[in-house]
């Protein structure tokens, strides 16, 4: 994550009926602010104020909440121990008098008040000390979350707060005094992340204690949607991208990420189904996407949603202009998957010198439930000799053909994959077969096993 400094605009607006002297005290400051180079300026409709005093303090308050209570509970520790240790001397003492007591009830009472008591003083003792081990862990993962500056005032038991004074002298009275406050911040960080919604693409920038970017990126299938919005300038270097929000924008100072819309970006995407029946018959979505914008886009997470509902979690990585990049979103229930049992026919040919064959033939059948036609990627894998004495030869489907199907067509890479490319149209089915034939000699042992790597 990059570290930077920027210098935020804070707008003040101060009104009074009445003219003087008022102080307006802005808090909440990073600790990463430069105190000396806190900058204030009235507007200029404000000709009957003057700004007398401008002044940054930072002060420690008591210990923390968290601190507090463990030393509350480890007070209570102290008092149950002395009530126990009461109790303890009360029964030592009637012990003690073992032969001197006549009367029993007594000191059956005070059994039972004895038993009572160590109840329920021991439940308490148990309750503060599991209290204690809350806040101590409680206690332990805000030291981890704090910066190092701010590392020793934790442990000292103290909170830092920072804020800033500004004296304004106002001449007339039932008047605005419009103040803009200025100042450098260094140590500030910023990161990219991506929201996917169906034909929507989300980038966001999250900044900590500044300013922070967001772009919005727009994708259709077919035709595009395109939204109208403040333009945004980039300017992209060799290291870096730089956007540029045209308008204001709030971000508090509290150290916890923001995000901002700075653009929409229109996009065509495609929409293609994955299917490797030897891993799992799911269907999986995937969302290939081509920047067609001026805008390059940096890497980050990416979070995908469908129909306002979050489905998975992803990344995309370094998107340069005209570069293209794939989001998952998960199985789809509306493609169904149905493979068959595989067929096996064992046959044998000639008199003297004997050759086995081995014919296998495997199935899949796709159904599109959906109400649109969609393209359905398939990936299998055919029978794989480790014997050169073993012969695979492929029977379906049949790659010389020279006229393709109109449903879909096939290929077959460098290490024996098939892919189908299907369109399967709305309420139809597409069916696929896959049929080898393995030939080897009768002197020969073979053993067949499905592996899906």
């Amino acid at each position: 994550m990059p570290t930077m400094s920027t210098t935020p605009t804070v707008l003040a607006t101060l009104n009074k009926n009445v003219e003087g002297t008022y102080d307006l005290i802005l808090e909440g400051f990073s600790p990463f602010v430069d105190s000396t180079s806190l900058h204030v300026r009235a507007g200029t409709e404000c000709k009957a104020s003057a700004i007398l005093e401008v002044s940054y303090e930072a002060f420690f308050d008591n210990k923390t909440s968290e601190t507090t209570d463990i030393d509350a509970h480890r007070q209570e520790l102290v008092r149950l121990d002395k009530q126990l240790a009461w109790l303890d001397g009360r029964a030592l003492k009637l012990m003690s008098q073992d032969g001197q007591i006549s009367d029993l009830d007594p000191l059956h009472e005070f059994m039972d008040f004895y038993h009572t008591s160590l109840q329920k003083l021991h439940e308490r003792k148990s309750n503060e000390g599991n209290e204690i081990k809350r806040l101590i862990q409680r206690l332990d993962r805000l030291e981890e979350k704090v910066t190092e500056s701010d590392f020793d005032v934790l442990i000292h038991g103290r909170n830092e707060h920072r804020e800033m004074i500004i004296t304004v002298h106002i001449d007339r009275s039932n008047i605005d005094v419009n103040l803009e406050v200025s100042y450098f911040i260094s140590n500030c960080s910023c990161s990219a992340s991506y929201d996917n919604t169906p034909n929507v693409f989300i980038t966001s920038q999250e900044q900590v204690s500044t300013d922070s970017n967001k772009v919005l990126a727009e994708d259709e299938l077919d035709t595009p949607n395109i939204i109208y919005v403040s333009s945004t300038s980039t300017e992209t270097s060799m290291l870096s991208v730089t956007f540029t929000i045209p308008r204001r924008t709030t971000i508090h100072t509290d150290g916890t990420p923001h995000r901002v819309t700075i653009g929409v970006l229109d996009f065509n995407s495609k929409f293609i189904y994955t299917i490797i029946p030897k891993l799992w018959i799911h269907a999986y979505l995937n969302v290939s996407t081509i920047n067609t914008s001026n805008k390059q886009l940096v890497a980050g997470p990416a979070a995908s949603f469908m129909n306002n509902h979050f489905v998975t979690h992803s990344s995309i990585g370094i998107i340069c202009m005209d570069g293209k990049f794939d989001l998952p979103l998960g199985t789809d229930a509306g493609i169904k998957v149905d493979c068959q049992p595989v067929k096996t026919i064992i046959d044998t040919q000639g008199l003297i010198s004997k050759t086995y064959f081995e014919n296998i033939r495997r199935e899949i059948r796709l159904f599109n439930t959906k109400p649109i036609e969609v393209i359905v990627c398939v990936y299998d894998r055919i029978s794989l000799s480790l014997d050169e004495r073993i012969k695979v030869k492929l029977v379906v489907p049949d790659l010389r053909m020279k006229e393709p199907i109109p449903s879909y067509y096939v290929t077959l890479n460098d290490v024996d994959n098939l892919h189908w490319k299907c369109l399967v149209q709305t309420g139809s089915e597409c069916q696929l077969s896959l049929e080898d034939t393995l030939e080897w000699s009768t002197d020969k042992c073979i053993e067949l096993r499905e592996e899906s790597e």
